[in-house]
């Protein structure tokens, strides 16, 4: 695809806040997506992206806002810090799911709801999903325990590997690291020939 860096890099950002937005991930407690992905109205995390290739740093906030309908709410922010994406969770015994988004592109409304994570998630676990349409799809596998160093620090985490087709129908890979208590400490989402990194440099739990 041939389209500017800084284009390109939007795109996978869009593709990026479209596929986690933000996962984040598990461990012993009575749900892991709960202990790994702390949806609690103002949890903030800031993140520094670099495109494969470029030697520039783009700045993405991601944010808990307050649940609508009962149910956790994702804001995830441009480069100039005006919101982007709108990420809608439902939390029940089988894990996390994504519902719906809302972004430039329109509102998104997954059917069946998009599996994000497991209540119970151990090395070698693995699930799939594929959209009512079969134009999106996507298969998730955990396969390490890993200490992982950004610039907020050093976290032990959990690696899960995603593949799949975008709604655009791009394939991609997603690697993401996951901290308990924190959330997502590091992803690398691969599409077109290209890589993008997000590690996090910051973040704010609400007490």
């Amino acid at each position: 695809m041939r389209i500017k860096k800084i284009s390109l890099v939007v795109a996978i950002m869009m593709v990026l806040a479209f596929i986690i937005s933000s996962i984040m991930a598990f461990g012993a407690d009575s749900n892991d997506a709960e202990a790994y992905f702390p949806l609690k109205p103002g949890n903030t995390w800031i993140y520094q992206l670099t495109l494969s290739g470029s030697s520039k740093t783009i700045q993405q906030k991601i944010k808990v806002s307050d649940p609508e309908d009962g149910n956790p709410k994702l804001i995830v922010y441009d480069p100039n810090a005006n919101p982007q994406i709108f990420v809608y969770y439902v939390e029940n015994q089988q894990g996390l799911f994504k519902t719906k988004e809302m972004g430039p592109s329109g509102i998104l409304q997954y059917k069946p709801l998009w599996q994000v994570l497991g209540a119970k998630i151990n090395i070698g676990a693995s699930w799939s999903w594929e959209s009512e349409d079969h134009k999106m799809k996507e298969t998730a596998k955990v396969t390490a325990a890993e200490k992982v160093t950004v610039p907020a620090g050093a976290f032990e985490t959990i690696l899960i590997e995603y593949s799949g087709i975008s709604q655009n129908n791009t394939a991609y890979t997603d690697k993401t690291w996951y901290a308990k208590g924190v959330g997502y400490v590091k992803d690398e989402l691969t599409m077109d020939g290209k890589t993008l990194t997000s590690q996090l440099s910051e973040y704010q739990l609400a007490k």
